[in-house]
């Protein structure tokens, strides 16, 4: 191939696109297995993998990388096989499939390192190889699949398609009427290309865009299972294939050939939709037409003799109809009468994630700014009526835009849960048991980069259900579990932040034996003073495994630390529910994102904190009678017959506070996980959307602080970790004892 920068765009797209198909294929592969394992196969999946696998050969093709399209076009070939009914899809076909996806993802990581898919010779070899005699052995002993039970209408709606002669007469008209689409957006490419067809380049977009419309109608007669169809638009293919590449010089006439024959396309199409015949008459005679443009050289270069179709119906030639010369291409309108609405498709565009961040970045500056203006100290006491309506319609804008900046991070968490549909399928041969994996909430939008961040714990916390969670075969026949292994994977979204849980229907967690594992690993003394939720914890520590048999699996200890790491890092927690026999849950707490919180700018003696507002219950000034204080120092409020512990932000961060005692100042009731906590500010000042901005490294970790933000006024404000507070209370309780036995007084319950 060409090593120009076109190239390696084309190339680099490729790929891109190519993993995001095998992504997405490799769960309807395992679905597929748990069908056919039932006796049930939905022929609908496998219509929608071999046009995906057709797609993929046909951009393969399109670049020369022809060591791809072997092994495509012979999966391709196997899927075609089932699709048709002329075998059976077992569930031991899934493994092979999935090997050649493990195959396409390894040809795909050496096209972009190497910009070539030459290197894996050998093992595409052995590859193909397989698919080639399951092929063979389909072709010989295959049968259709046969229904094990009666199904309704609608378990079995859109479940029976195969080849065209398969379609009741809705479905058919249904399909060659969106196929009709496809048609007149060739014949509109044709059209606008032919009126500068002379002074057209290879290169040219309109030239590139006409070439993909063709190759992929290709696939569709395929799956139409079209056969005269498919000649012309084969022979059209490479036609334009060849002007592209400049072995053909761009010529009205040729477009004009063209043209005719995608409009006696477009006529059948007419036809069957009327309830005619499929057949085209003289589509052979047009094909070798379009053809005749092409040098021999050509001509034999370009496949026909390969894929030339043996018709069963031979047309005689003295008995066809000549074909009527039309008027050149560019002078032709179109039959407004004739046309049809076209649906409407979603348009995406692929954009370098760095990109995204730096416009982020500059939304959030953007933010900045606006604050530094409309609160300039300079303007503070001014009466400007006209400044403040322009003023609130900048601040409208910018926080449309910030939304819409921050949404377009916003990825569903569908593509990453689907990729441990494999995992569970590798894990449930190599573990030898039976496991089912069942994904709720998966629509779910999540920032991208906190998505990429929780995919390896994911990973991690599944395997770990698999191997310690879930129990034998054996063992759920002895414990009378009648239901398969389960794990689920589940998101859910609440206020701000995103929940992630991962259980199972196993064994569950014994306390004892974690408490054990870590007094020998001295972890822990005694466990006198633990609480439920402070034992599970103790999972995430380095080192820490209950399992009796290390395997390759896990049992090493590696991983569930690692896993509390990387969720920490994205600012999140997690939590563990358990009931012994029953099953696990470990829940991951994450934000939305990272880059901006909305939140409410509160004041502690000279210093601002930003307190999130999804974290905000109520704010209150509490009276005297309601304050009581604990013997070791740490202060409670009582709200609606509940205490709740009070945290003093002027001592853990050495502030001169103007209220040292709660009913002097304003407490602020905050979520903290499943409890709360009330935390002391002498002024509640108003709401800001702000950027949240890292401490500088040189300060280092600053108790119950996220970050920071820049104000209007050119001033920081910390905003508050919320999560962290439990550790601030325990500081407070320390300081809080310290100062009563220096004679502090001291109410205790």
């Amino acid at each position: 191939m060409s090593d120009s920068q076109e190239d390696l765009e084309l190339l680099e797209s490729f790929v891109t696109e190519s993993v995001d198909f095998l992504d997405e294929v490799e769960p309807n592969f395992i679905q597929l297995a748990e069908d056919a394992a039932e006796g049930m196969v939905d022929y609908e999946i496998i219509n929608t993998i071999f046009r995906m696998v057709h797609s993929m050969k046909g951009s393969a093709g399109f670049i020369n990388l022809n060591v791809m399209v072997g092994i495509a076009h012979e999966a391709e070939t196997l899927l075609d096989i089932f699709r048709k009914k002329e075998a059976p899809f077992l569930p031991e076909h899934t493994d092979l499939l999935i090997e050649t996806c493990d195959i396409l993802r390894g040809l795909c990581n050496l096209i972009s390192e190497t910009g070539s898919d030459t290197g894996m010779e050998a093992e595409v070899e052995a590859m193909t190889a397989k698919i080639i005699e399951a092929i063979a052995c389909a072709r010989n002993g295959g049968t259709p699949v046969a229904k094990t039970e009666v199904a309704t209408q609608e378990d079995t709606k859109g479940k029976e398609f195969s080849a065209i002669e398969d379609l009741d007469d809705d479905k058919r008209v249904d399909f060659f009427n969106d196929f009709m689409a496809e048609i007149k957006n060739i014949l509109s490419g044709i059209k606008n290309i032919s009126a500068k067809a002379d002074s057209l380049k290879p290169e040219d977009n309109d030239v590139i865009d006409l070439h993909i419309l063709i190759n992929n109608s290709v696939g569709r007669c395929i799956e139409l299972s079209w056969e005269d169809g498919e000649e012309l638009l084969r022979a059209a293919n490479d036609l334009i294939k060849a002007m592209r590449e400049g072995t053909l010089s761009s010529s009205s006439s040729a477009y004009e050939a063209m043209y005719n024959a995608i409009e006696m396309m477009q006529s059948a199409c007419e036809t069957i939709i009327d309830g005619g015949d499929d057949d085209i008459m003289g589509s052979d005679i047009v094909a070798d037409l379009l053809l005749s443009y092409l040098s021999d050289e050509l001509r034999e270069k370009s496949g026909q003799t390969i894929y030339q179709l043996q018709r069963k119906d031979e047309v005689v030639i003295s008995e066809l109809k000549p074909v009527a010369v039309k008027p050149t291409v560019a002078e032709q309108k179109p039959d407004v009468a004739k046309l049809k609405v076209i649906k409407n498709v979603r348009r995406d565009i692929r954009v370098d994630l760095d990109k995204l961040d730096n416009l982020i970045n500059l939304v959030g500056e953007l933010t900045i700014a606006e604050a530094m203006v409309v609160r300039n100290r300079d303007i503070e006491d001014m009466d400007l009526p006209n400044f403040e309506k322009s003023a609130h319609l900048m601040h409208r804008v910018i926080t449309e835009l910030q939304d819409i900046a921050m949404s377009v991070r916003m990825v569903p968490v569908a593509a990453t849960f689907k990729k441990m549909r494999r995992l569970v399928h590798d894990l449930s041969g190599k573990l030898d048991k039976n496991i089912k994996l069942e994904i709720l909430g998966e629509e779910t939008e999540i920032d991208k980069g906190i998505l990429d961040q929780i995919a390896d714990p994911l990973v991690h916390m599944i395997r770990n259900a698999a191997d310690h969670g879930l129990e034998t075969n054996q063992e759920r026949l002895d414990a009378g579990k009648t239901e398969p292994a389960t794990i689920w994977l589940k998101a859910i979204q609440k206020a701000g932040d995103i929940y992630i849980e991962v259980c199972d229907n196993g064994r569950g967690l014994n306390k004892e034996i974690i408490i054990a594992k870590a007094i020998k690993n001295g972890l822990i003394t005694d466990a006198q003073n633990l609480e439920e939720q402070d034992i599970y914890q103790l999972l995430f520590e380095p080192g820490f495994s209950t399992a009796a048999v290390v395997s390759d699996v896990s049992g090493r200890g590696v991983g569930m630390d690692v896993v509390k790491k990387n969720i920490e890092k994205v600012k999140g927690k997690i939590f563990v529910e358990s009931e012994l026999g029953s099953g696990t849950k470990f829940i991951l707490r994450i934000p939305l994102s990272l880059a901006t919180i909305d939140g409410m700018l509160v004041r502690v003696g000279d210093s601002r904190y930003t307190i999130p507002i999804t974290s905000i219950r109520e704010f209150f000034r509490p009276v005297i009678s309601s304050i009581t204080t604990k013997p070791n120092g740490q202060e409670l409020v009582m709200v609606r017959d509940n205490l709740y512990p009070v945290v003093h932000l002027h001592k853990l961060h050495g502030v001169k506070p103007d209220s040292v005692q709660p009913s002097d100042g304003i407490l602020i009731m905050m979520d903290m996980g499943s409890k709360q906590v009330c935390v002391l500010v002498d002024e509640i000042l108003y709401q800001i959307q702000t950027v949240i901005k890292p401490l500088p490294s040189s300060i280092g970790d600053v108790h119950g602080v996220s970050g920071c933000t820049i104000l209007g006024n050119g001033e920081v404000a910390l905003i508050l970790d919320i999560e962290s507070l439990e550790f601030c209370i325990e500081q407070t309780k320390a300081m809080s004892y310290e100062l009563s036995l220096e004679g502090v007084k001291d109410t205790t319950i």
